[in-house]
């Protein structure tokens, strides 16, 4: 991290910035994009009413290509979008969680003293490990 002695304001700062370069990468390889975040939600809303028992004259566009490239049935695609959208939804919930921890820690800090000690819990082992929790 950046030296800037025993001004708080500064060391929050840096600090706040270093979780925001941690968790970043992860999240841009692991999270959808708001533009693919569109096409998973219309496969996944396709996926849930084929699984409910939806009408199979519907249209499940999205399902059917996938069925298609992988070789699988239509309720094979079903089931592997929903799998692909509990796996996002998981990591999406543990980046946020590290992120929420270590950012509320660091701003409700009194001392740059308590900045330095949190600052050691910036880590990607420590990101690792919440995404494996």
């Amino acid at each position: 991290m950046p030296e800037f002695g025993q001004n708080i304001e500064f060391a929050r700062a840096a600090a706040l910035a270093a979780v925001e370069a941690l968790v970043a990468p992860v999240e841009a390889a692991e999270v959808p994009s708001p533009a693919r975040a569109l096409i998973y939600e219309r496969k996944l809303a396709q996926a849930r009413a084929l699984q409910e028992g939806g009408d199979p004259r519907a249209d499940y566009g999205f399902l059917d290509v996938d069925a298609a490239l992988e070789g699988i049935t239509r309720d094979e695609a079903a089931a592997n979008v929903i799998a692909e959208f509990n796996r996002l939804r998981l990591i999406a919930e543990r980046l946020e969680g590290f992120r929420r921890r270590l950012k509320r820690r660091l701003t409700a800090a009194a001392t740059v003293a308590e900045i330095r000690a949190i600052e050691g819990e910036i880590t990607a082992a420590r990101l690792q490990a919440a995404l494996s929790a």
